[in-house]
């Protein structure tokens, strides 16, 4: 969509209203913080389950991932 659109278009913002919405729900609605994480997870991570991935990082001893979740979260997060 963004390669439609161009890069100063608010298709960004569209890629990402479901994880939006699902933090404005967590927040403000009757959304739970469970059902945010995911979709924060998915947008993070597209490939992985998010299941997985919070399993894997619990654990500990995951350097990698911990250091790509950082990475991934500022991206995200940034609009």
């Amino acid at each position: 969509m963004r390669d439609v659109a161009g890069e100063d278009s608010d298709a960004k913002f569209t890629e990402k209203s479901a994880m939006f919405t699902a933090l404005h729900d967590a927040l403000y609605g009757n959304g739970s913080a469970a059902d945010a994480a995911d979709k924060v997870l998915e947008s993070a991570f597209p490939r992985t389950h998010s299941w997985t991935f919070t399993t894997q990082l619990g654990e500990g001893g995951w350097e990698e991932g911990e250091d790509a979740l950082q990475e991934r979260l500022r991206n995200v997060m940034a609009c």
